[in-house]
Order: structure tokens, then C-alpha cells, then sequence
């Protein structure tokens, strides 16, 4: 009868196994970081303009911790545009019954501006849905066989 023990290199293995959790971890980092950015860039291009103060207030991506960065913008009116907490309907503004994105993202109902879809932070969070998943699931396949 033929030996058909297993025999495998630990060491080696183990070696391997740091080296690619080591990469992975860089991976992560970086593609969080530039999903962050995409958001932030697509938040700002959705973003109504009057005075260009708002839009141009938005910053980030902040690192607030491994691999978890932060966007924010710090005017009043970014609540009002993102929330539609506008007080009625004008000739700038448009009652909105709501809708659901991917991921579980929605524009809640209210009064939003008519100078662009409502919500542009939560659109472009469903917009990059997903793309930390498909990225990162790309790199580790590329990763483990190096």
C-alpha cells in the first residue's frame, strides 16, 4: 500500500501566511482611503452651489483609526442640503417622498433643493457601495499567490 501521508512545510507556510496578512492589511488601508476619497469627491460634485461656501467647506478624508477615515463638512446649511430640512417649497426647493439606494441607504422624505438630486453624501455613498468589497477581494486573490 502506497504512503499517502501529507507532509507540509509549517514554517514556510506560516512565513507565507504573515507576509500576505501583512499586505492584505496595507491593502485595506489604501483602498478605504481612496473609496473615502471617491465618496468625497462625488459628494462634492452633487453638491448645490449658491455661494460656494458649503461645497467648498467639505474635508477629507480624515484617518480616524486602522483603515477608517472621516469626510465631514462642518456648515449649518450642509444638514439642511443633505437632510432637506428646508421650512417649505420655493421657487429653489422641491418636496421629496423619499427613495432607497444600495446598501441600505435612503433619501428620507423632505424639502430638498432643485438644484441637484437630493442627498448627495447619501447617493454617493450608495453610488461606491461595494467597492471596498470588490477591491479588496481582487487584491487578496493577487496577494496570496505572491
Amino acid at each position: 500500500m502506497a504512503d499517502t501521508a501529507l507532509t507540509l512545510d509549517v514554517a514556510r507556510f506560516n512565513a507565507r501566511l504573515a507576509a500576505f496578512v501583512q499586505r492584505v492589511g496595507a491593502d485595506v488601508d489604501r483602498v478605504v482611503y481612496k473609496v473615502a476619497t471617491d465618496v468625497l469627491r462625488d459628494t462634492v460634485q452633487g453638491w448645490p452651489v449658491d455661494t460656494g461656501h458649503s461645497r467648498a467647506a467639505w474635508w477629507g478624508p480624515r484617518r480616524i483609526g486602522p483603515s477608517a477615515f472621516q469626510i465631514g463638512n462642518p456648515t449649518r446649511y450642509a444638514r439642511v442640503l443633505e437632510w432637506g430640512l428646508y421650512r417649505g417649497v420655493g421657487p429653489r426647493t422641491v418636496r421629496v417622498s423619499g427613495t432607497r439606494f444600495p446598501g441600505g441607504f435612503q433619501v428620507t422624505p423632505g424639502i430638498y433643493s432643485k438644484q441637484k438630486p437630493a442627498a448627495p453624501l447619501r447617493r454617493a455613498l450608495a453610488k461606491n457601495y461595494g467597492e471596498m468589497t470588490k477591491q479588496l477581494q481582487a487584491n487578496m486573490r493577487q496577494d496570496w499567490g505572491r
